[in-house]
């Protein structure tokens, strides 16, 4: 197996963006593709574009069971955190965490291109 795909969507991505940003001054989210030259694999992420609410509509339209973070930590995490603050953000700019995604996509970093 030389293929990995993670589950990340839209929403994980602008949330990465916001915190690369704010903690790194990095303008970096999640890609789409990454080839992991040194350990021999890619990593593909089919969701990246895909809002975490259509999923959730998806997932119950079809029966899937939903797993919750059962991590006492995860629940309070600065990933939370910036989940909160886009949903501020939103009230004043409805498309903020879309345009956010999108930019990231459109003009993040690519570091991790590479090698």
């Amino acid at each position: 197996m030389d293929t990995i795909a993670f589950g990340h969507h839209r929403d994980d991505s602008a949330q990465t963006l916001l915190m690369n940003l704010l903690h790194k001054a990095e303008f970096a989210a999640n890609l789409p593709k990454i080839h992991m030259k040194h350990f021999g694999i890619t990593i593909i992420r089919p969701l990246i574009y895909v809002p975490e609410e259509m999923i959730i509509s998806f997932a119950d339209q079809h029966g899937f069971k939903r797993t919750m973070c059962r991590c006492p930590v995860g629940q309070h995490s600065m990933r939370k955190k910036v989940d909160q603050l886009l949903k501020e953000i939103e009230e004043i700019f409805p498309n903020a965490r879309e345009n956010i995604a999108k930019a990231g996509l459109l003009y993040g970093s690519d570091k991790a291109l590479k090698p």
